[in-house]
């Protein structure tokens, strides 16, 4: 018996065999649905309880914040509407009996009401992926956003930081009350600062001061910048037409991005078309110096973020995501990133049933720009269908070939990866499914909505094997009001020595800085399970034709070669038998 020939032929049999994810960019797959939230309780008669008593009703419970480390995905339920009926506020998806649940993260007593060493309510988190550490947001007010109760200010605002390596809480940081109100805060989005390898600052939107708040994680001090020109809900962009209903909104500024070379911070008004930048040489200086408009998006936008390549945002009336690769505005243009005008705007994926309301984005270590669609027009209306015929939430990635902001960011600032001022400094590595990857199609050139050209088919054709309940059929009902109006709760002006008043000025803590308290865990911190999704069923919009090597992987070339080896054993096995 030929056992060398046998071999040889095995072997190139195993590498044809090799699994290869094809994917070309804008390629979208809906990896998880929800009719109304499941969530993963201790027992069924825990469950049954809480539904008792109130503790939890599910109709009160919406998915928002989306974030993902390691293929684990964390999402966040806000407590805006209702003082109780919403049971956890930060959850992990997981995968239990072919259904998509939500475990409470990072165990059941972190989301304790009325315990301020628990979470109160959690809207955005974010993740540095150079350490695992997650920085969560907590306003630490229920209600904030209802009509019908009187919102309670339970606890103060706090940053959260805990290590997704040990699903424990590792620091957490007090917003002073004379920056951060404790009456009238909803601190919305945040991204971090990288400076000399190490996150020094969070960024973080607040929807009802219309501000941006600056914490530094090395002194302690935090204080808020304000342009009312550029953080106000404009007139002109707070109705929203989706599916042939008017909706209108009256939020300031909502998403905020980050640039990868820390260089510049992007935001915009809810209520609003302009997206605009601010150099982060300003924000941590307390000053908006620097603000200007950089051009005018598609739509309106919750949801806002930057790869480490280009900035991505959601249009919630066209129900899309589109990009902008100001790289090549600049270059068009032939300025720098600092005057470069928002042209090369590019459909990257659209749906008008499955993909109502981005919320929020992520992008993570492989080349997927997450997201959240969520109808939030019905929640707030009240016109949202939680009786199983309609699917409300959703989990979308959609493939990019990018990465995250933050990715690499201890060696681009300078530190060659040196310590870190938070706890959990290590490097972290993830591995990547290999893929082959379609080139990026040509950019669509464009100011504004009636320069944008790039369509794709409505439909995405799906098998979702993991949903709770309902049909995969989300069509706006006939009897929804042609017009809605949605708006924020009366402002309140909160002055303190730190806080900033006026348009375009703003005033910096003094020499004495807030010290940053950090607890270490409280009550009872388990380590999960790393249970993972299965699977997604692959939901696709052809996007080209051309393929080439991922970066990931190179698994074409794995192709040839077994190819070739094959070809190779085949002919020394028949000359051996021979």
């Amino acid at each position: 018996m030929n056992w060398t020939g046998q071999f040889l032929g095995l072997v190139c049999l195993a590498l044809t065999q090799t699994k290869v994810n094809s994917v070309k960019y804008g390629d979208a797959q809906m990896v998880h649905e929800w009719t109304t939230v499941d969530i993963d309780w201790p027992s069924e008669a825990v469950k049954q309880e809480y539904i008792r008593n109130g503790s939890f009703v599910a109709e009160k419970n919406i998915i928002t914040g989306i974030k993902v480390y390691k293929n684990q995905i964390y999402v966040t339920i806000p407590r805006w509407r209702f003082l109780i009926g919403i049971p956890v506020t930060l959850a992990r998806v997981i995968q239990c009996q072919g259904r998509s649940k939500l475990r409470p993260f990072p165990d059941w007593t972190s989301q304790t009401v009325g315990d301020c060493q628990a979470l109160q309510y959690v809207q955005s988190m974010e993740i540095d992926p150079n350490s695992g550490l997650m920085y969560v947001l907590d306003t630490g007010r229920i209600g904030i956003l209802s009509n019908a109760v009187k919102p309670e200010n339970l606890c103060p605002a706090k940053i959260v930081v805990l290590d997704l390596n040990t699903n424990k809480q590792v620091a957490s940081y007090d917003m002073p009350a004379d920056v951060v109100s404790r009456d009238n805060n909803f601190m919305n989005d945040i991204v971090l600062d990288y400076v000399d390898g190490q996150v020094r600052y969070a960024y973080i939107t607040d929807v009802l001061e219309e501000v941006i708040h600056v914490f530094d994680f090395l002194t302690g001090a935090a204080w808020s910048v304000k342009d009312a020109d550029s953080m106000k809900a404009q007139t002109n962009g707070e109705v929203f037409m989706n599916n042939g209903v008017n909706y209108t909104f009256t939020v300031g500024v909502d998403g905020i991005a980050m640039s990868p070379d820390f260089d510049y911070v992007y935001y915009c008004p809810l209520a609003g078309y302009k997206l605009y930048q601010v150099p982060t040489s300003s924000l941590r200086n307390g000053s908006a110096q620097g603000v200007r408009p950089v051009g005018k998006k598609v739509s309106q936008s919750g949801g806002v973020i930057y790869s480490d390549k280009s900035f991505y945002y959601g249009a919630l009336a066209d129900n899309a995501v589109y990009s902008w690769d100001a790289q090549k505005d600049a270059r068009d243009q032939n300025v720098n990133i600092g005057h470069v005008t928002m042209k090369t705007q590019t459909l990257v994926a659209k749906n008008d049933r499955t993909m109502q309301w981005q919320d929020t984005f992520a992008v993570d270590e492989c080349g997927w720009l997450w997201f959240v669609s969520n109808r939030l027009q019905l929640f707030f209306t009240d016109t949202m269908d939680f009786s199983g015929q309609e699917i409300n939430m959703r989990i979308w990635k959609v493939f990019i070939n990018e990465t995250s902001y933050l990715r690499g960011a201890r060696e681009t600032t300078g530190s060659g990866g040196g310590s870190t001022n938070t706890p959990g400094s290590k490097s972290t590595t993830t591995l990547c499914p290999s893929i082959t990857m379609a080139l990026q199609p040509d950019r669509v050139t464009g100011s504004g909505p009636s320069k944008v050209t790039v369509s794709t088919p409505d439909t995405v054709t799906k098998s979702t094997p993991d949903k709770v309940t309902g049909s995969t059929l989300d069509t706006v009902t006939k009897s929804t009001p042609d017009k809605v109006t949605v708006s924020t709760p009366a402002r309140k002006t909160v002055s303190g020595p730190s806080r900033t008043s006026g348009s375009g000025s703003s005033k910096v803590p003094g020499s004495s800085p807030v010290l940053p308290t950090r607890p270490g865990p409280t009550g009872t911190v388990t380590s999960n399970p790393g249970d993972r999704t299965t699977s997604p069923v692959l939901a696709t919009t052809p996007r080209g034709q051309r393929t080439t090597e991922s970066p990931n992987g190179g698994t074409l070339a794995y192709q040839r070669l077994g190819s070739h080896l094959l070809i190779v054993s085949v002919v020394l096995s028949l000359k051996l038998a021979t």
